[in-house]
């Protein structure tokens, strides 16, 4: 559906993003997680065509975005700071948005005012930021874009609203072949809800995939004794992090599997298994080292 080809943008010496690849494949939710500042709005804003690229290609479906009024029309950006009209409310919005959008649809407009029980009469400048930001979910879903970007939008939605919003965004969304990309920081927001998750670091996309292609390949291992570990052995190791349950280490290390055996060797491990490392999990591993740091 999208690809981002080796894209680069930078605000005057400042640069945000260097050499970004990442392909988007239609009916998935993905979620671009990193610290505050890491240019996950930045990306958004790129993808969307509110920002030009310094060099690179942005394509939706082999066209590029950046220069096709149309297309920009199916890829659909909802910032942490929403537009709205002074005084109005949803209805008179909901008419604003249908003359600038054709693809405006009124029944699921409908659909979703009905599973949030909104008003659409109160105006909006009376609401709390809970309610401006269903209002603007409410708007850009009816639009029913091919590409849905939401920054932040997710973060800080009521448990109740969220749990609805998940469930029509998989069956009315997703099973369209439509995808949505959601940036948080929180990983915790995002975890359950999307089937891939990405981390935005060192102006970089970070996944598995793209971490192995750069022989950076941090690997989650359980390693089981037949006695007693002295604690040094293990720290030898320089471990991103490591959990200790009886005679058995699960180990988070900056290695390869062959690697870590030959480090081993001299301890004689009675096992040593390889398991699964979510994005997430690391860059969580990764955030709390820093923070002590």
């Amino acid at each position: 559906m999208l690809q981002i080809k080796n894209v680069s943008k930078s605000f005057q010496d400042n640069q945000i993003l260097k050499d970004i690849s990442w392909h988007i494949k239609p009916g998935a939710i993905y979620g671009l997680i990193g610290k505050n500042g890491a240019g996950k709005s930045t990306l958004l804003r790129c993808v969307s065509g509110v920002y030009e690229i310094d060099q690179g290609q942005i394509l939706l479906e082999g066209i590029n975005v950046q220069d096709n009024p149309n297309v920009k029309r199916d890829v659909i950006l909802l910032s942490d700071y929403p537009f709205e009209l002074r005084q109005s409310n949803l209805i008179q919005l909901s008419e604003f948005y249908q003359i600038f959008y054709p693809q405006f649809d009124k029944k699921i407009y409908r659909q979703l005012i009905e599973l949030f029980s909104f008003d659409e009469y109160k105006p909006l400048n009376r609401a709390s930021k809970g309610l401006k930001r269903q209002a603007s979910l409410i708007l850009v879903l009816s639009l029913k874009p091919k590409l849905l970007l939401l920054d932040e939008s997710y973060d800080g939605l009521d448990p109740y609203i969220r749990i609805d919003l998940t469930k029509f965004l998989k069956e009315e969304f997703i099973d369209q072949n439509r995808s949505i990309i959601i940036s948080s920081h929180n990983v915790h927001e995002l975890e359950h809800l999307c089937d891939e998750m990405v981390i935005l670091e060192n102006n970089r996309i970070h996944n598995r995939e793209s971490d192995e292609e750069a022989n950076h390949p941090f690997i989650k291992v359980q390693v089981g004794f037949n006695y007693d570990v002295p604690l040094e052995s293990i720290q030898s190791l320089n471990p991103l992090d490591y959990e200790k349950e009886g005679r058995v280490y699960n180990l988070i290390v900056d290695s390869s599997l062959d690697e870590l055996k030959q480090q081993l060797k001299d301890l004689h491990p009675a096992l040593v298994y390889q398991l699964d490392l979510p994005i997430q999990e690391l860059y969580l591993k990764k955030v709390e080292v820093e923070k002590y740091e």
